[in-house]
């Protein structure tokens, strides 16, 4: 009788843990999803845009990196221990830094 019953127990055991490892296969697909679908959305706080326009690698822990935010473009240093601001640019100025620099291309073509 007692050989029947560990059988039991053994089937009972087994089956637990397959349950067990379903719920948490279905746990991580839904964590996963979250991750991948629902993150990218998370582009504004408080109705203020941030962006990451840029970003360029001084050293393994040091970078600068430009950042829109709302009608601004920021460039910040960042390491470790501080992030600090390097200037500041309005859109204005982005955008007749950008119309200068495609007048001289336009000269340097017709140049040729």
């Amino acid at each position: 009788m007692e050989a029947v019953s560990s059988i039991d127990l053994i089937g009972t055991g087994i089956k637990s843990a397959a349950m067990l490892m379903v719920v948490l296969g279905i746990l991580f697909a839904v964590l996963w999803a979250a991750k991948r679908f629902m993150l990218p959305n998370r582009g504004s706080q408080n109705g203020l845009p941030i962006n990451l326009e840029s970003s360029l690698y001084l050293s393994p822990k040091q970078r600068i990196a430009v950042v829109a935010v709302g009608g601004d473009t920021l460039v910040l240093g960042i390491t470790p221990e501080r992030i600090n601001l390097l200037t500041k640019m309005s859109a204005s100025l982005k955008a007749s830094d950008s119309s200068d620099s495609s007048d001289s291309t336009k000269e340097q073509e017709h140049a040729e």
